[in-house]
């Protein structure tokens, strides 16, 4: 190995080195660039084992070994007297033969070390030692230009080692940040879901419209955070010591009909005895029965997986427990999973209890409400029966003023009519003996008489008109021309109300579905009050207008072509109960009767008539009912 380096070894020396420091950009492990240190060293030196020792833990020796493919190992192991004497002087070595070897170190064991050796430290970056590089020949000597060769190799040894620490430490803490960025991630995506949860939670109470709806959507939001395909939630009366299943949701098991069962030795009984949320898988629900804390477990427990129960609480009472169980294998809850299911449950508690108040609230304000209306429907009842007696009362008086009224005039006008039929005859024999000269004053007398009958006949109508106005013998609903209803008003109106009335030679056509004797006494009303109440002359006008199955009668009075405003008094005594005929009261209680409806055109304060709204008579006016 002494010999003189020639061209060709040093430029093999030359590239070694380069490849090397191209392979240290390219290597990921120290192990793959010292593989690649031995393979080109191999060709240069013609060693027999090239070894790498780390001197920065003493209880731990990294070597490398051609003969064992230069994998580095952990050894526990103390490492040998050597070494040690190199960790507290690092230099250089050239070792030349066993013997130069022991007069070079002869208080040092170089027990271990070939008989030719050349020993390199490795230092980082902030020159400390990092270990050694050793090159070894049992029988073969190295040079001094070997060492340099060694010496320029552990620099760039070290350098490479120290990136690749730094790398792989940068890996680690960029891996281990990772997973913690991760994990804190997690925690809080965690976390919000949690906080919306317990957002809609709070919601439900106040916008689910029903039980079920509540129900379903809790069972929705929860098995958003935990696998519950599986789901149950059972209220318990502590008073009567029962537990009514008010959701149940299960892969297997059907719905049971009875929902009420006694507090038993059941697994949610369990629960409810103590007080604690409860994990129970197979192997401790098989503890839990022999030792006799429960004796029965309800639905399918041989499919069973895991099963937690949280109990709802408020305060130190229990009002129920939320239960998630799972038939998978691969779905186990765990101990975090049951702390978040009692979490979430003393918010579906305080939710349960709004809800429940709120609905007993709307119950109590449905029924309130309920009986508000019967109270209202019974004053309405009571008001229209107050009404009715008020005009049966107004009516009775009226007939039997017009009854005793039709008397008094129907005897004088029987007088009056017999004996003006005696004096026609009367008449008729005089005209036989009368000479020429009175027969002018005979036949004027006659046409007197005539005229005296015709008024005594028109009294006689009036009368009858009368009569029927009060009489109510036939008050049934039929088919009611407008035109008699005029003529019948017409002659109980004076010579000057008739001229003032105005009615339209169409609406003589005009049939509707009425009482007929109710019709005339609101039509004669409406029309006596427009006629006494304007202080001016005016005009009553009458206008007719289909509205589909109706007729709607306005009267609106005209001055001088201009419509006319009714005066406050007028309109306030034609409203309120006045001492008039028929008042507006009686009048619009009238008009119902008759099957229409009595209202006033424009305000009270600006009235300029009435309008009449009547069923229009039809092929199926009999279907017409008040």
């Amino acid at each position: 190995m002494a010999a003189v380096q020639t061209p060709t070894r040093l430029e093999a020396a030359m590239a070694l080195v380069l490849e090397l420091t191209m392979q240290s950009v390219r290597c990921r492990t120290i192990e793959h660039y010292v593989s690649l240190m031995q393979q080109g060293l191999q060709q240069i030196l013609q060693h027999q084992r090239l070894r790498l020792f780390s001197l920065q833990t003493p209880d731990a020796i990294q070597l490398a070994d051609h003969t064992s493919g230069l994998v580095l190992v952990t050894q526990d192991y103390q490492p040998d007297a050597f070494l040690r004497w190199f960790a507290n002087h690092p230099q250089p070595l050239y070792l030349d033969g066993p013997g130069h070897t022991a007069s070079a170190f002869p208080a040092v064991d170089c027990t271990g070390l070939a008989a030719y050796c050349l020993i390199c430290p490795l230092y980082s970056m902030q020159q400390q030692l990092l270990g050694c590089l050793l090159v070894e020949h049992q029988q073969s000597k190295f040079s001094a230009s070997d060492l340099a060769l060694l010496q320029i190799l552990a620099q760039q040894l070290s350098t490479t080692w120290c990136s690749l620490t730094m790398q792989a430490q940068l890996n680690q803490a960029i891996t281990e940040r990772t997973a913690e960025l991760e994990r804190e991630v997690a925690l809080r995506t965690h976390a919000g879901n949690v906080q919306q949860v317990l957002f809609e939670i709070s919601s439900m109470a106040g916008q689910a419209p029903d039980r079920a709806t509540l129900y379903q959507q809790l069972h929705q939001s929860i098995a958003s955070l935990l696998m519950a395909k599986n789901f149950v939630i059972a209220l318990y009366d502590s008073d009567l010591q029962t537990i009514t299943l008010e959701y149940f949701r299960d892969q297997f098991d059907v719905e049971p009909q009875q929902k009420t069962f006694p507090v038993g030795q059941g697994m949610t009984s369990y629960v409810i005895r103590s007080r604690q949320g409860q994990l129970i898988s197979p192997q401790r629900l098989q503890q839990l029965m022999a030792s006799g804390a429960i004796q029965q477990a309800l639905g399918n427990t041989t499919d069973l997986a895991s099963w937690m129960g949280a109990p709802m609480l408020l305060g130190d009472r229990v009002y129920g427990v939320v239960i998630i169980q799972s038939y998978q294998a691969d779905v186990l809850y765990q101990q975090s999973d049951l702390e978040l299911l009692m979490y979430l449950a003393q918010h579906i508690a305080s939710a349960l209890q709004r809800f429940f108040q709120d609905e007993e609230l709307r119950y109590s304000k449905a029924e309130l409400a309920r009986q508000n209306t019967e109270l209202q429907k019974m004053v309405t009842s009571l008001r229209q029966a107050e009404a009715e007696l008020a005009r049966r009362e107004k009516l009775a008086a009226v007939g039997q003023m017009a009854a005793g009224i039709a008397h008094q005039i129907n005897t004088p006008l029987g007088f009056m009519h017999c004996n003006l039929e005696l004096e026609q005859h009367f008449l008729q024999q005089l005209t036989s003996h009368c000479q020429p000269a009175g027969l002018a004053i005979l036949q004027e007398i006659q046409e007197m008489q005539v005229e005296t009958m015709q008024g005594c006949q028109q009294i006689g109508r009036i009368v009858r008109e009368l009569r029927q106005y009060t009489e109510h013998a036939d008050d049934r609903f039929n088919t009611y021309p407008i035109a008699d209803a005029f003529e019948h008003v017409r002659h109980l109106l004076s010579a000057e109300q008739q001229a003032r009335l105005q009615v339209p030679a169409p609406i003589a056509a005009i049939k509707i579905y009425t009482r007929p004797a109710v019709f005339d006494q609101v039509l004669l009303a409406v029309c006596q009050h427009l006629c006494e109440h304007w202080h001016e002359p005016t005009v009553l006008q009458l206008n007719a207008e289909r509205q589909q199955h109706t007729w709607r009668l306005s009267f609106q009075a005209f001055i001088q072509g201009q419509p006319a405003v009714l005066d406050i008094k007028m309109a306030t005594e034609f409203f309120a109960d006045s001492q008039q005929l028929l008042s507006l009261s009686v009048a619009q209680h009238q008009m119902l009767q008759a099957g229409g409806e009595l209202t006033w055109l424009g305000a009270p304060q600006a009235c300029t008539g009435f309008a009449l709204q009547m069923k229009a008579a039809s092929h199926d006016a009999a279907d017409f009912s008040i």
